[in-house]
Order: C-alpha cells, then sequence, then structure tokens
C-alpha cells in the first residue's frame, strides 16, 4: 500500500496538508476534521495524483463555503 509514498512525495502530501490546515477557511469551520483532510489527501495521493495544487484544492473544496 506505501510504495506509491515516496520521500518526495510525502514530503509534498505534508506540505499540501499544512497548507490546507493553516488556511483561514479551515480555521473557521468546525465540520471537517484534520483527519478527514489528511484521509483525503492521501487517497487523493493513493490514487495516482501528484500535482500540489490539485490535490489542494480538492481538499479545501472539503470545506463548507463561509459566507463573507
Amino acid at each position: 500500500m506505501t510504495a506509491f509514498l515516496n520521500e518526495a512525495t510525502a514530503k509534498m502530501l505534508r506540505r499540501v496538508l499544512d497548507q490546507v490546515l493553516t488556511d483561514p477557511q479551515f480555521n473557521a469551520q468546525t465540520s471537517v476534521s484534520a483527519a478527514e483532510v489528511a484521509e483525503h489527501i492521501w487517497r487523493q495521493a493513493a490514487d495516482g495524483v501528484r500535482d500540489f495544487d490539485r490535490i489542494k484544492y480538492s481538499a479545501l473544496s472539503l470545506l463548507p463555503v463561509l459566507e463573507r
């Protein structure tokens, strides 16, 4: 299962997770946990997605839209 997770991929996934968890949109909501975000990012990578921005956008799309 972890054969796809080389060092470069692991670092990229960690950067995505760090950016999503520090995003104001994540911090302003309470319906999506950090674990759920991490699982989503992991699934994206397991499905072969390697584009940083695509994974980040996908993870951010899990979050509820905040009213401004």
